[in-house]
Protein backbone atom coordinates (compact mmCIF):
# COMPACT_ATOMS: atom_id res chain seq x y z
CA UNK A 1 0.00 0.00 0.00
CA UNK A 2 0.95 3.32 -0.73
CA UNK A 3 -0.12 7.02 0.37
CA UNK A 4 0.08 10.00 -0.83
CA UNK A 5 -1.43 12.89 1.37
CA UNK A 6 -1.36 16.76 -0.57
CA UNK A 7 -2.30 19.76 1.82
CA UNK A 8 -3.91 23.14 0.84
CA UNK A 9 -4.83 26.20 2.74
CA UNK A 10 -7.13 29.12 2.04
CA UNK A 11 -7.36 32.09 4.43
CA UNK A 12 -11.29 32.77 4.90
CA UNK A 13 -10.95 36.36 3.85
CA UNK A 14 -9.78 35.12 0.33
CA UNK A 15 -13.37 32.84 0.16
CA UNK A 16 -17.02 34.15 -0.44
CA UNK A 17 -19.11 34.14 2.80
CA UNK A 18 -19.13 30.82 4.43
CA UNK A 19 -22.36 29.00 5.68
CA UNK A 20 -22.84 30.48 9.09
CA UNK A 21 -19.53 31.89 9.25
CA UNK A 22 -20.45 34.20 12.19
CA UNK A 23 -20.96 31.03 14.45
CA UNK A 24 -17.33 30.29 13.92
CA UNK A 25 -15.65 32.89 16.02
CA UNK A 26 -12.13 33.41 15.03
CA UNK A 27 -11.96 31.46 12.45
CA UNK A 28 -9.34 32.55 9.43
CA UNK A 29 -8.36 29.46 7.50
CA UNK A 30 -9.72 26.39 5.92
CA UNK A 31 -7.86 23.69 5.38
CA UNK A 32 -8.24 20.62 2.65
CA UNK A 33 -6.92 17.38 3.13
CA UNK A 34 -6.36 14.99 -0.13
CA UNK A 35 -5.06 11.56 0.60
CA UNK A 36 -4.39 8.79 -2.24
CA UNK A 37 -4.48 5.66 -1.31
CA UNK A 38 -2.85 3.31 -3.83
CA UNK A 39 -4.01 -0.45 -3.28
CA UNK A 40 -2.37 -3.71 -5.23
CA UNK A 41 -5.35 -3.09 -7.75
CA UNK A 42 -6.83 0.07 -7.23
CA UNK A 43 -6.54 4.18 -6.02
CA UNK A 44 -9.01 5.35 -3.54
CA UNK A 45 -8.76 9.28 -2.76
CA UNK A 46 -10.19 10.86 0.62
CA UNK A 47 -10.97 14.49 0.76
CA UNK A 48 -11.66 16.54 4.32
CA UNK A 49 -12.12 19.97 4.78
CA UNK A 50 -11.02 21.18 7.99
CA UNK A 51 -11.76 25.02 10.06
CA UNK A 52 -9.40 26.54 12.25
CA UNK A 53 -8.19 29.99 13.95
CA UNK A 54 -4.39 29.25 13.06
CA UNK A 55 -3.08 31.07 10.32
CA UNK A 56 -3.10 29.79 6.64
CA UNK A 57 0.87 28.50 5.86
CA UNK A 58 2.43 27.48 2.62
Amino acid sequence: MFANRQVYTVPVSQLSTLHEQDLWAGLTTVVMVVRSIQHWNQTTQEVQFYITSHGARC
